[in-house]
């Protein structure tokens, strides 16, 4: 019994001292991890801290081109709108943007000119004051049509309208609308030419050529425009005997035969030799 008790005392003693060996050891090591980290540390944070230092100069430059980008951008923006608002202002032609009601916002120098309103008068006002009666009902139902469709059929087309000045007079205009953004939606510009020179010039041609049809149908005999090759061009018949489309677009000799054609090429031809 007491070899017994001596033994196990003997195995108690040795596994007691081998559990402070590994504690002692695992001590230990912790101690070296903790002094080797402590050693390290400040090594590690001037590398840390170095490469912040690098990312933030980096991210400062970055940004500073990012904001030198920015500001050029927007000084070009702002170029470009100071030019083509002087374009738009000096425009000899009537320049006229409006809402999606008709409601006019910008009404540039030309416009005042041609209409004899001043801007600060005529902004805020619906677009048809400019407009005798009939085409601002006209314009009343394009407007409709636009905002029960979304579709302006007018848009892109140029044509001939009627303008009406501050003072009532009426002119031919040729109008060309187009759509546009604005910053609350959109809306339209229209650009207007006063064209009551070219529609004076028109009308005295259209005149001067009517008397002159009068003139020649009054002749008994036919009168023709040849061309050099035969063609004929026009034709005004004495009288009432022919139909001048059974004649215009033909060659003589299809209408007249071989020999009367030879001879009307042949006098076309004694005529460009003498200049006549």
């Amino acid at each position: 019994m007491t070899r017994r008790r001596t033994t196990a005392l003997l195995v108690a003693i040795v596994v007691l001292a081998t559990a402070l060996w590994v504690a002692g050891v695992h001590v230990w090591w912790r101690v070296d991890v903790l002094h080797r980290i402590a050693e390290t540390l400040p090594l590690a944070l001037v590398f840390v801290l170095a490469g912040y230092a690098v990312y933030t100069r980096r991210l400062s430059r970055a940004l500073d081109a990012a904001s030198k980008e920015a500001r050029d951008a927007v000084m070009e923006a702002a170029a470009n709108d100071a030019l083509l608002g002087a374009v738009v202002h000096t425009a000899t032609d009537a320049i006229i943007t409006s809402d999606s009601t008709g409601t006019i916002r910008t009404f540039n120098s030309g416009a005042e000119a041609m209409f004899g309103y001043r801007a600060d008068d005529i902004v805020g006002q619906r677009v048809n004051v400019l407009m005798p009666t009939g085409e601002a009902r006209d314009h009343d139902s394009y407007m409709h049509q636009f905002h029960e469709t979304g579709k302006a059929n007018i848009i892109g087309i140029g044509r001939e309208v009627v303008g009406r000045r501050h003072d009532g007079a009426e002119f031919p205009a040729h109008l060309n609308v187009n759509e546009i953004d604005l910053p609350d939606g959109k809306g339209f510009a229209g650009i207007i030419r006063d064209i009551t020179d070219d529609v004076t010039v028109r009308e005295a041609l259209e005149a001067s050529e009517e008397a002159s049809r009068r003139m020649l149908s009054a002749v008994p005999e036919h009168v023709m425009r040849v061309r050099a090759d035969g063609f004929i061009l026009d034709f005004l018949p004495g009288g009432d005997a022919d139909d001048p489309s059974d004649f215009i677009g033909k060659h003589a000799e299809e209408v007249f035969g071989a020999e009367p054609a030879a001879q009307l090429l042949r006098c076309i031809a004694r005529c460009f030799a003498s200049g006549a």
